[in-house]
């Protein structure tokens, strides 16, 4: 059992007064220098395999575990992500199995077993429960750093991006207005004038990213507040057209007369990031507005493309910030469009959803706003 003791020692005694287990006299020592190397090998690792290989090494001295498993979840949903000496060991009927994080913070669980029929003495167990704490915040710490990492290649990705999104409309407005002053009197009127219709919407495109970035910022600081009033639904939709990056593929249909409660900006600012996501992916743009229904229903603001629809590999997080499919690398954009929408619905109490059941062809977003809206 401990190093230099007789079998039948035990280093471990229960209190008379509060039957809590506790070191005896003379062992002090050989327990808090077990308890930090045991803290010291699971703060070295990373993933759930080295944690739960290096805290049982560290322990070995003085607890002989035969095998160990590590689960992480509740409940149900438990899932092993870790087994001790290898990767194909297992626990017996018999095991121990202790539990991580406490009962108001569940990671999971230790299962461990002594082997060969013997079970764990108390002392044991005290230095198992230990361990398990010891691994529990290891976990957490892995966790966390996992979370900072991901971050920080988020934000990287995220500058770059915005770097790029950004010197490409004004290296065309730039290429453009050098042509002109250095050709101005070779130049036609057709070819000046297209040259300012091109700077004109890399000029638009430019406008549109800022405002992005501004839109951002404030949702970062939390001062993006709501103002109601009561609106025409048509005349917003026509604003949302009027707005978006290509006009002309944007069609809008409401109830004549109709008139809902609610910030004008700040739902034309989410219909239109949406529309202008449904012209990028789809070529086109549908918004149809319909009133509450008497089931009590909100009002729904539906936007269709004609596209291909959401990829595979961005359909459960397409309102997350910075998600991009793999297979559109090449179209423009930032990532943040449909979560800044998803943000600025939220404010106003609503909810954003995409329809992956609907019939016929492209992509559906829908927009719900509260009945009282």
């Amino acid at each position: 059992m401990w190093p230099g003791a007789p079998a039948d020692s035990n280093p471990w005694r229960a209190d008379p007064r509060s039957g809590k287990i506790c070191p005896v006299d003379g062992r002090i020592e050989e327990i808090s220098a077990a308890v930090a190397a045991v803290t010291r090998a699971a703060s070295t690792a990373l993933d759930p395999t080295a944690i739960l290989q290096r805290s049982l090494h560290a322990l070995d001295p003085l607890v002989s575990v035969a095998a160990a498993t590590l689960w992480l979840g509740e409940g149900d949903d438990l899932q092993l992500v870790a087994s001790y000496p290898s990767s194909d060991a297992s626990v017996t009927a018999d095991s121990v199995v202790i539990p991580l994080g406490g009962p108001d913070r569940g990671l999971g669980q230790l299962a461990v077993s002594a082997g060969d029929g013997r079970t764990f003495t108390d002392s044991e167990r005290a230095l198992l429960d230990i361990a398990a704490s010891q691994i529990a915040g290891s976990l957490e710490r892995a966790s966390l750093f996992q979370e900072v990492m991901e971050l920080e290649r988020l934000k990287s990705d995220f500058i770059a991006r915005v770097s790029h999104e950004l010197r490409t409309p004004i290296t065309i407005i730039k290429g453009f207005l050098d042509t002109m002053l250095a050709h101005e009197d070779t130049l036609g009127a057709e070819q000046r004038h297209h040259m300012l219709e091109r700077s004109h919407l890399a000029a638009s495109r430019l406008s549109r990213l800022i405002e992005e970035l501004l839109i951002l910022s404030r949702l970062d600081a939390g001062v993006l507040t709501p103002e109601p009033a009561l609106i025409v639904v048509q005349s917003v939709l026509d604003d949302v057209r009027e707005s978006a990056t290509e006009p002309e593929q944007v069609l809008v249909r409401a109830p004549d007369g109709a008139t809902v409660t609610t910030d004008p900006v700040l739902l034309a600012r989410a219909l239109g990031l949406v529309v202008d996501n449904a012209i990028k992916y789809g070529g086109t743009a549908e918004v149809t507005a319909e009133p509450p229904g008497r089931a009590g229903t909100g009002w729904a603001f539906e936007v269709r493309d004609r596209g291909a629809g959401f990829a595979e590999d961005v359909r459960d997080t397409a309102f997350e910030m910075f998600t991009r499919s793999q297979g559109t690398t090449a179209i423009p954009g930032l990532g943040v469009g449909l979560p800044i929408a998803r943000t600025l619905v939220e404010v106003l109490d609503g909810d954003i959803a995409i329809d992956h059941a609907h019939a016929g062809t492209g992509a559906l977003v829908r927009i719900t706003l509260p009945a009282s809206a």
